[in-house]
C-alpha cells in the first residue's frame, strides 16, 4: 500500500513563509556575515564548523555555531580586553531570523570604527 499524499495536510516542495522572519534561521550564516567579511574582519574555523568573525582590535567577536553544545546559533561578544572574558554578549537560538543578524551586523564596525564599543557609555 503506498501512502497518497494529502494536500490539505502533507507538504511536498517548498514552502514560502511571509513575512520572511516568521520562518526562523536560513541554516547558513553566509549572508548575516558577509557584511563584516567585506570590511576586513577576520574569519576564523573550528575542527566543528562553527565559524567566528573578529573585529580588527579583536574586540568585537560575531560567532555563528550550528555545532555548539547549546541551541545558541548566533552569538556576539564585546570585550575589553581583547584577551579577558567578554563585557558584553548577546545569543541567539536557531528559530531567530538570519535577515536580523544580517540587518545588525553592519551596526557592530561602525561602533567599533568610532572609538567606541557595545561596553562604551550611551546608546548603542
Amino acid at each position: 500500500m503506498s501512502h497518497q499524499p494529502d494536500p490539505r495536510h502533507d507538504i511536498d516542495g517548498d514552502v514560502y513563509v511571509s513575512p520572511r522572519y516568521l520562518a526562523a534561521s536560513t541554516g547558513t550564516g553566509d549572508p548575516a556575515l558577509a557584511p563584516l567579511l567585506a570590511l576586513g574582519w577576520d574569519l576564523q574555523h573550528d575542527e566543528d564548523g562553527n565559524v567566528y568573525v573578529s573585529a580588527p582590535d579583536r574586540r568585537v567577536c560575531l560567532g555563528y555555531l550550528p555545532e555548539g553544545e547549546d541551541d545558541g546559533l548566533w552569538r556576539i561578544n564585546a570585550y575589553k580586553d581583547p584577551f579577558g572574558p567578554p563585557t558584553w554578549g548577546v545569543c541567539f537560538n536557531d528559530r531567530f531570523p538570519t535577515e536580523f543578524v544580517t540587518a545588525s551586523s553592519p551596526l557592530l564596525p561602525r561602533r567599533t570604527n568610532r572609538g567606541r564599543t557595545p561596553t562604551s557609555p550611551g546608546r548603542w
